[in-house]
This record gives C-alpha cells, sequence and structure tokens, in this order.
C-alpha cells in the first residue's frame, strides 16, 4: 500500500508508514528532480517508492 501511495504522490508512502520526515523530504526532492530533467525525476520517484516498501511491514 506505502509503496502504490508514493507512485501517486512520491513521501505519501512513508508518511503512511509513519516516517514522517522522510516523506516531507522526498516529495521535494522528487520535483526537483523532474524539474532539473526527465531521469532524475524518474530515478528519484522509483527509488522513493523502493524505500516506501523497504522496511518492516508492521511500521
Amino acid at each position: 500500500m506505502a509503496a502504490a501511495m508514493s507512485f501517486i504522490l512520491p513521501g505519501l508512502g512513508q508518511v503512511y508508514r509513519g516516517k514522517i520526515f522522510q516523506g516531507f523530504a522526498w516529495g521535494p526532492a522528487v520535483l526537483l528532480g523532474y524539474l532539473a530533467y526527465v531521469l532524475p525525476g524518474l530515478l528519484l520517484h522509483l527509488l522513493c517508492v523502493i524505500n516506501a516498501r523497504s522496511g518492516d511491514a508492521t511500521s
């Protein structure tokens, strides 16, 4: 669920899992990546989704 949420809105999956600071950091980072160029934005977005999915499933 967290990965899907981060796919739709970067950082939302981290906030859903209780990682508030990470969530609010991922959003602007991905946005800046897209503004710089499409490839860095896509890479950061993918890393954001992976980060939201990783870790303990109960947290």
